[in-house]
Order: structure tokens, then C-alpha cells, then sequence
């Protein structure tokens, strides 16, 4: 965060993090230690936003959700040569795909508890 009332935001105007938190799911800034003066444009809030740079630390971070897309993947995978059917005849039986192409329900879980608050 950078504050600034000339609005130039040079490097002199950073803000060091221990004076302010961000709580993002509910949109709000809290600043400690700290006078702002008012001003119209006089804050400067950057967010780099991301789950993992590397697949290492994806999976390290959210194991959950990395486990439910590769089930979703192998899934699909085992389903490639059948997608679009709705029901498929095998030698020990049939079966009746509902929704061939929708998310598994352990991936609509995963996805839901990681989804991004809106506020």
C-alpha cells in the first residue's frame, strides 16, 4: 500500500505492512499507526493475487483441492471415449451418466470452500 497526497506514489510512499490489514472478505482496510489525511485518490492498494507459483506449492497449500481435480481429470479421462452418452452397455452391466461433462460432487466441494468471497 502506498499513501500519498500529491498522488505521485514514489517508493518513499509505501506504507509499511504492519500498519495496515486488509480484510478481504469483507472489503475493508484497517489502518494502525498511521495519520491519513483526507484526500480524494490518495491511497494506492495493489493485490497480486494468486494459489501457488509453482504445482509444488499448489499442492502444499490446498491439498483438498488438488486431489479433487485429479480425481475430476482421471474421471473424465476414464470417460473420454463416452462423452455426450447417456447411458453405456458394458460386458458386467450398464450404466446411466446423469451429467457426463459436470464436476465431480468431491470437486464442487473443494471448489466451494476455496471460491472467492465477494463482498
Amino acid at each position: 500500500m502506498k499513501y500519498d497526497t500529491l498522488r505521485d506514489f514514489g517508493g518513499s510512499t509505501s506504507v509499511n505492512a504492519k500498519h495496515y490489514e486488509i480484510d478481504y472478505t469483507r472489503g475493508i482496510l484497517y489502518v494502525d499507526g498511521i495519520v491519513l489525511a483526507p484526500g480524494i485518490r490518495v491511497l494506492q492498494v495493489a493485490y497480486t493475487g494468486g494459489m501457488g507459483a509453482t504445482t509444488d506449492a499448489f499442492r502444499t497449500a490446498y491439498p483438498d483441492l488438488a486431489e479433487a481435480v485429479d480425481m475430476q481429470i482421471a474421471f473424465w479421462w476414464e470417460s473420454r471415449s463416452r462423452l455426450g452418452q447417456q447411458s453405456v452397455t458394458g460386458p458386467d452391466g450398464s450404466i446411466t451418466l446423469q451429467a457426463p461433462l459436470s464436476h465431480l460432487p468431491a470437486l464442487a466441494e473443494a471448489i466451494k470452500t476455496h471460491r472467492r468471497k465477494i463482498w
